[in-house]
């Protein structure tokens, strides 16, 4: 875990939010393969932010790794001094890291915005991953083929999309006699829902 004042960075494989637990509208749990975080969004006016902080109930039987506070504009002493005294940090964004892409989270006034980018080409590919695998599970099987016509993609990108998707298990092979095909997996089918519920944070 990195952090500063305007950034925390979490390292993650697999990503998904808690449902379980209801806080507020704007409190989320996330959950990696080690840690629960609580994401606070901080937006509007002092006043307004100020009241978010003093509401926020937060489950004593949760045991939370990090609570985060994601702030738009401006923050003055009193906000910084509630969120110590709840043990929140505050931050301009927040960031979750794996070995296949970066997530961050920003807020703003009008709504929380999250941006998914490849770690190493750092153009958006969890999206591109996200409509193979809504592909997939519209149909029982198809042949990369198909799937680089319906996504739009380059034969040698596509591959590699799908070679990423087998590592994590989202997607299986199936050798036919007409060639090989891909189906989505049981875990691809939740990890799939994950991605839909962390679109709408």
């Amino acid at each position: 875990m990195n952090k500063n004042n305007e950034l925390q960075v979490f390292d993650f494989e697999h990503l998904c939010l808690d449902n379980s637990n209801f806080l507020l509208e704007n409190a989320k749990i996330i959950l990696t393969e080690r840690w629960k975080v609580l994401v606070l969004f901080l937006s509007g006016t002092i006043i307004e932010k100020i009241n978010i902080l003093k509401n926020i109930k937060i489950p004593e039987d949760i045991p939370l790794y990090a609570k985060i506070g994601i702030y738009a504009g401006m923050v003055d002493s009193n906000i910084k001094k509630i969120a110590h005294e709840h043990d929140i940090k505050l931050v301009k964004q927040l960031s979750f890291r794996s070995s296949l892409y970066n997530i961050i989270i920003r807020t703003n006034d009008n709504k929380t915005k999250i941006n998914f980018f490849d770690r190493e080409s750092k153009r958006s590919k969890i999206q591109i991953e996200k409509e193979i695998l809504e592909i997939l599970n519209s149909r029982e099987k198809m042949p990369i083929t198909k799937i680089v016509y319906k996504c739009n993609l380059n034969y040698k990108y596509c591959s590699d999309l799908l070679n990423d998707l087998i590592k994590i298990n989202t997607i299986e092979v199936l050798e036919e006699k007409m060639g090989i095909k891909y189906k989505i997996t049981p875990f691809g089918k939740e990890y799939l829902s994950n991605l839909k519920k962390l679109g709408e944070i």
